[in-house]
Parts: structure tokens; C-alpha cells; sequence
């Protein structure tokens, strides 16, 4: 292998992983993202520094030709892997070369977004909260970005968000994530729409069923209990995710299923703690896969322990009083499979969002004194609706993040083409700050008018028939938390910056993972 090609095999070697490690281990991506994605970055780097030394210990060293053989083959095969891994990464600009003259594309009349299919600008937009702000306003209210490979179009607005699935709901399809390969006809935000058909509406009314005073109150009294532990004057300030996700598991535990809703009493706690222990282990369960066979088998545990309490649920005559419980007397028929396993995944993905969200619920109401004062000076109806709106707010500023979909047909909205195989990104907190329609958006305020909230300008939970169930559930929780701070603790909850996520486009922003929480007794005179 002569010199020249000596140079061009390493060029080819070290390339696109040079790039990649550049991106990956920039400033804020080590911040934000972290973990396993920098830890490919520090891979691809190790990867660059070898297929260098190989070059030159093969071209300018004093090597001889029994040596130069022996490094020229592994080069060669680097070469060819970071070919393979350019022809990766290059797939969402290849694939739009060759869709841009398909048929359905020229007979379209539509116009392509603009914006970038780099796939390292897409990999460098998870350590940058406002990098669809700031592709919007370069490029106006719709741009195109490579989401890991995926050719994906970023939608700006609710109203355009609202006319895109009027006009084009029937060309959208979900974006399923991997593991509702393993729930029996799949998680119900991404069933097809024979199978939602049946699933979907029973699955919502049985959520939107209502919580019980009395469950409401056991659910107070396990918070309150919580939160006394926490205060103790001797205890350490407690980290957020230790004290958070326990909090938020065991009251999914109460409100989705009954457990724990008559406190001690004998088989009804050994159900509530046998679930308990088997519902932590799954939360660990990657969503971004397949389940593997150990996965599957503890998925089969809880379907069966599911089972067994909405058996016991009924047998009690308190049936009605949650959500698992409720399906029998809407369908007129126990649960099946389906039914049991998205409640698992329900479970677990709830766990993961409402405990995001009362994170960033004890931020707020450590930062804004101010308006915990005004909380506390009300009561009645007037706080409950105070409580509602700090928990809205915090929902819009962050929380809400993205809906997504998949463009089943190439279609034209506005002049602009969506292309078929394409990603929807709605981006939600994006839109949740358009200043024509809220004053001061970036501000955190209690916003009292009738308007507000409406659901032309506010989605946090998505619009139409995959719109999350949840509203109601994750309602009940956070208000309960805030109604029982709100009498008696005080919170300071540092650092939050920087903000961090999950290595994902569709990962939600959290505050910093070192984020403590001090809780302290109020003193009343």
C-alpha cells in the first residue's frame, strides 16, 4: 500500500469519528447529556488516535515490510468501518437525495423545509435547550434537522400543529419507541387505529374516572408522612430522585391499582409490597429497546400480580375507585393482557414523567417565595385553583416538550412537503413560548386569566385520540404535594444548572442531577 493510499485510508478511518467525538465531548454536551453518549465520543476518539499511530508507524516510521504488512491490514479495515460508519450517518440526506424526485415528492408542488440533515448538528442539538428557538427563527416556523439518522421536521405552534392533524391526520401515523414490540398489540399511544379503536376509548374513560376522598386522603397521608421523614433536623438533605421517585411509585401504586389504599392490613400489604418490589426492578427497563427474556419474564410477573388485584379489587367492592379496577364494570369483561401490560408501561413511564415534573415542581416553589406567600394567604377553592395554576405553569415552562409522529403519506401543508417515512417533532415548550400569545413567556407567573390555559395555547399532554391519559392522574398527585407544602414545609432545592437529559431527542429536560432537597417545618404561631 503505497503512501497515497496509506493517507486516504486514514483519512477515511478517522473522519466521521473525529467528528462525532468532537461534537460529543464539546462543553455542553459533557454538561447536559453525559453518561454513555460521551462515553462513545471518548471511544471514537481512542479510535482516531490508533488508526493514526498505525499510519505512522506504517509510513513514517522505519518500519519494514513484514511490519508495514501487519499495520496496512488493520488500517484497511478501519477504513473500511469509518466508510461504513459515513454511509450511516450520511442516511438521512441520501435517503432525501432519493426521495426528492420519487413521484409522490415531484407531484406533490410542495416546496422541501430548509435546515440541515447533519447528522452531528442533530446530535449536537441534545446538549442545547434552545436550539429549536433558535432553528425557528433562522428559518421560520418549520425546518428539517437528522434526529440520529432520522430525517425529521420541526413544527412550531399549536394552531399549525392542530391544522396539520385536521387536514392530514389520516398521512400520520404514531412514532413507536422499541418496546412496544413487547406489550401484547402494542402501548397504546402506538397501536394502529383498528386496535386503539377498541383499546383507547376504554382505557381513557377508565382514567378519567376520578380519585375517591378517601384515596385522595391516604394519598396526603403518605406524602405528609414522606415529607416529615425528609425534614427530620438530623437527616442529611435528601437528593431529589431519592425522595422524589419512591413518592411518585408508590402513589401511582395507590391511584392506578388500589395498593396500600387500606394501609397494614395483612394479604392486601404483602400484594401492595410483592408489586412494589417487582415495579422497581422494571423501572429500570429501557424504553429505547426491546424487552430481552429476563425483561419479558418480570413484565409476565407483574401482568400476574395485576391479575390478581383487580380480583381482590373487586371481591372488596371498591372496584370503581381506580383505574384497573374500573375496566371490568366498563367492558363488562376483566382486563386482558393488553390492558394489564400497558398499565406496567404506563406504570413505569408515569413513574419517570410525574417524578421530572415534581422536580422541577420543588424548583419553582423553592424560587418564587413570592407567590407561595400568595397561596398561602388563600384558601378554598380559591387555592385549589391557585395550586392548579403553579402546577399549569410549571408544565409549560418545563415540562411540556414534544409530541411526535410518523408521516405514513408524503403530504403538503402550507407549500411545504412532509415527506413519507419522515418524523413530526411538534415542538411543545417551544410553542408554550410565543410571546402573541402569553405576556412575559420565559417569565414563571400564576397566570389567572380564563384564556390562559385553553388548549389552543396549552398541551402539555398532546391533543387527539394518542393524547396521554394521564391529565387527571398526574394532576391529583402534583396538587396534593403542593396542597400539603403549602401548610406546613419549606423547600430549598440547589443546584439546578446546569439542566441535564437523557442521550435522546425525545428525553425531557430535568434540573441537575446533583439537585438536594432541604425540607423544613414551617412554625406556626
Amino acid at each position: 500500500m503505497i503512501a497515497a493510499w496509506r493517507l486516504l485510508a486514514l483519512l477515511l478511518a478517522i473522519a466521521t469519528p473525529m467528528q462525532l467525538a468532537v461534537t460529543v465531548l464539546g462543553a455542553d454536551l459533557r454538561r447536559t447529556v453525559g453518561g454513555r453518549l460521551v462515553q462513545l465520543g471518548g471511544a471514537a476518539l481512542l479510535w482516531c488516535v490508533v488508526a493514526a499511530a498505525l499510519f505512522t508507524v506504517t509510513t513514517l516510521g522505519a518500519a519494514g515490510a513484514a511490519m508495514r504488512t501487519v499495520t496496512d491490514v488493520p488500517l484497511a479495515l478501519m477504513a473500511m468501518a469509518g466508510l461504513g460508519l459515513l454511509a450511516y450517518v450520511q442516511r438521512a440526506r441520501w435517503r432525501w437525495w432519493r426521495q426528492r424526485t420519487a413521484p409522490d415528492i415531484a407531484a406533490s408542488g410542495g416546496v422541501s423545509a430548509p435546515g440541515s440533515l447533519s447528522f452531528a448538528r442533530g446530535i449536537a442539538a441534545l446538549g442545547d435547550r434552545h436550539y429549536y428557538l433558535r432553528g425557528f427563527a433562522e428559518h421560520g416556523p418549520v425546518f428539517r434537522m437528522s434526529q440520529f439518522g432520522a430525517p425529521t421536521m420541526c413544527v412550531l405552534g399549536l394552531e399549525r400543529r392542530q391544522a396539520i392533524m385536521r387536514q392530514h391526520g389520516e398521512a400520520l401515523g404514531p412514532a413507536p419507541l422499541p418496546f412496544s414490540r413487547s406489550v401484547l398489540r402494542g402501548f397504546l399511544r402506538y397501536m394502529d387505529d383498528a386496535t386503539h379503536d377498541h383499546y383507547g376509548p376504554l382505557m381513557r374513560r377508565a382514567m378519567h374516572g376520578g380519585t375517591s376522598a378517601s384515596l385522595h386522603e391516604r394519598l396526603q397521608h403518605d406524602i405528609r408522612e414522606r415529607l416529615l421523614r425528609a425534614s427530620n433536623g438530623s437527616a442529611p438533605p435528601a437528593t431529589a430522585t431519592a425522595f422524589i421517585e419512591p413518592l411518585v411509585r408508590e402513589a401511582l401504586d395507590l391511584l392506578l391499582f388500589g395498593f396500600g389504599a387500606d394501609g397494614d392490613a395483612g394479604d392486601s400489604r404483602q400484594a401492595a409490597t410483592a408489586f412494589a418490589r417487582q415495579g422497581t426492578a422494571f423501572y429500570h427497563v429501557q424504553s429505547s429497546r426491546r424487552l430481552n427474556a429476563t425483561e419479558e419474564s418480570m413484565l409476565r410477573q407483574l401482568d400476574d400480580l395485576l391479575a390478581q388485584q383487580e380480583q381482590r379489587l373487586h371481591a372488596d367492592g371498591v372496584a370503581d375507585t381506580v383505574p384497573l379496577g374500573r375496566i371490568r364494570t366498563l367492558s363488562g369483561s376483566a382486563p386482558d393482557d393488553t390492558v394489564r401490560q400497558n398499565f406496567v408501561f404506563l406504570h413505569r413511564i408515569a413513574t419517570n414523567n410525574v417524578s421530572g415534573l415534581m422536580a422541577w415542581l420543588l424548583v419553582f416553589w423553592s424560587r418564587h417565595p413570592d407567590i407561595v406567600a400568595r397561596i398561602r394567604a388563600s384558601s378554598g377553592d380559591e387555592r385549589q385553583r391557585l395550586l392548579e395554576r403553579f402546577l399549569a405553569e410549571t408544565l409549560r415552562l418545563s415540562q411540556s416538550e414534544y409530541t411526535y409522529r410518523t408521516v405514513a403519506r408524503t403530504f403538503v401543508h402550507d407549500g411545504m412537503v412532509y415527506p413519507a417515512g419522515w418524523l413530526v417533532r411538534f415542538c411543545v415548550w417551544e410553542s408554550h413560548r410565543d410571546a402573541t400569545v402569553f405576556d412575559a413567556p420565559t417569565e414563571f407567573r400564576l397566570r389567572l386569566g380564563d384564556q390562559d390555559y385553553a388548549k389552543s395555547r396549552f398541551a402539555p399532554f398532546g391533543t387527539g385520540r394518542h393524547a396521554c391519559n394521564g391529565a387527571d392522574l398526574n394532576e391529583t398527585l402534583c396538587v396534593a404535594l403542593l396542597s400539603v407544602l403549602v401548610d406546613d414545609f419549606d423547600v430549598h432545592a440547589e443546584p439546578v444548572e446546569p439542566l441535564q437529559r437523557a442521550p435522546r431527542h425525545w428525553g425531557h429536560w430535568q434540573p441537575n442531577a446533583r439537585l438536594s432537597l432541604r425540607i423544613t417545618r414551617r412554625a406556626h404561631p
